[in-house]
């Protein structure tokens, strides 16, 4: 219990999509020596100097209420020292130090897992066909894996659902809330049939910032993702492309070329992603590696049954599409671009009037957008190690150059 607990307070400390604590256990054996180290102690475990300034807080009463609540919810924490954390998700480059779950823990590493991601503003082109692949593909024993969120998201869970097969949803916020709120009602369902999972101690918001941390533990989890619609800025594109870094096969519903829902689904199959028109260019795909966890005959069953019928959404609470509140926004600047695998600089950025910048400093500012919050492996393509990124940021932040933001992101503001 008492590890618990100080694993439950270092999740409050930690930034999401960090892996300090790497370095805090190859120091130091357990999170209740960690609760204890001082300042001079911590730093020479190589904690960074914003870690440091987290952790002068000693005070437990938030992990005391987090750990109740998750008692008399049901819900667990899994570190990364637990044999049940997947060895796929510890693989990827910023595994999260633990995840809360609620619903049934699975083992992620024994059977084949799918992604279904897309937009909120889904036509109803893009909704049967989420909803026909993703029916077919729980039917045949694939565990499907979204973010809850309105649209494709949603519809591809209740498909999973409907087919007697698992889902699982990874959230931006604590599992002490559903986002958006109107789903509520699927989030239990959906851990009666497969679990929530959040990086996110019970109480985080549903903050902007959060989600494009969140989408690299969508395509960490599996093995395969699905984009159906999406536009040219769209968050599953996030999603994909973290899936691309992680060596996930992508693939992609074509859209129609004159919508703009279409745009990003399109420009990731002009990219070289797999064009999927069907659950079967999926399943044939992973049949060599996969193949034994599938059901051919429950598949050939589903084939028949796996068109969307009016009222099935509404069965489980799903709003309808564009009804929700978005999530708190993170302000874009004009003409920004989401992160590909290696993102330009943004070299028309004047960074002159910031005096003493180092050359590395300077490199990462101009590797920024103005105003979007950006998370930590954004900055995968400039090859600084976690350490030396943490240290350049903290001194931007210091020079007035950038600013955190909730879930371990950075702004720039100049």
């Amino acid at each position: 219990m008492k590890d618990v607990l100080y694993d439950t307070w270092l999740t409050t400390v930690l930034s999401a999509g960090s892996v300090e604590y790497k370095k805090l256990f190859s120091y130091f054996p357990d999170s209740y020596e960690i609760y204890r180290a001082d300042e001079a102690e911590l730093e020479a475990a190589g904690a960074s100097p914003k870690l440091i300034y987290a952790m002068r807080r000693k005070d437990l009463s938030r992990a005391a209420k987090i750990t109740e609540y998750c008692n008399r919810q049901g819900i667990e924490l899994i570190t990364c020292f637990d044999k049940r954390y997947p060895q796929r998700l510890s693989s990827i480059q910023t595994p999260p130090f633990a995840f809360y779950v609620k619903g049934e823990m699975p083992d992620i590493d024994d059977g084949f897992n799918v992604a279904v991601v897309g937009t909120r503003k889904m036509s109803e082109y893009g909704m049967r066909s989420a909803y026909k692949i993703s029916y077919e593909l729980a039917a045949a024993g694939a565990r499907i894996i979204s973010g809850m969120a309105l649209g494709i998201d949603s519809v591809s869970a209740c498909a999973a659902i409907e087919a007697g097969g698992s889902t699982f949803a990874v959230m931006g916020c604590g599992l002490d809330r559903a986002y958006p709120p109107e789903h509520g009602k699927l989030m239990e369902i959906i851990a009666q049939n497969g679990a929530a999972f959040s990086e996110f101690p019970p109480g985080t918001p549903p903050l902007g910032s959060n989600f494009p941390i969140r989408n690299r533990i969508i395509s960490g989890l599996c093995q395969s993702i699905l984009v159906v619609e999406g536009n040219e800025r769209s968050g599953a594109l996030i999603t994909a492309k973290a899936a691309i870094r992680q060596g996930r096969a992508v693939y992609a519903i074509p859209g129609h070329i004159d919508s703009p829902m279409s745009v990003g689904v399109n420009s990731l199959i002009q990219s070289g992603v797999r064009i999927a028109l069907g659950s079967d260019d999926i399943l044939e795909d992973a049949e060599g590696l996969y193949g034994s966890f599938f059901n051919e005959s429950a598949y050939a069953h589903a084939q028949g049954r796996s068109a969307y019928r009016d009222g099935v959404l509404e069965k489980y609470g799903v709003a309808s599409v564009g009804s929700s509140s978005a999530p708190a926004p993170v302000k874009r600047a004009k003409n920004a671009q989401k992160p590909t695998s290696a993102p330009p600089p943004q070299k028309e950025e004047k960074t002159e009037e910031i005096v003493g910048l180092s050359p590395d400093a300077r490199r990462v500012l101009e590797y920024m957008p103005k105003g979007e919050a950006v998370p930590l492996d954004y900055f995968e393509g400039l090859e600084f190690s976690s350490a030396q990124l943490t240290r350049i940021l903290f001194g931007l932040e210091l020079s007035g150059a950038v600013r955190s933001a909730p879930g371990g992101a950075y702004v720039r503001l100049k």
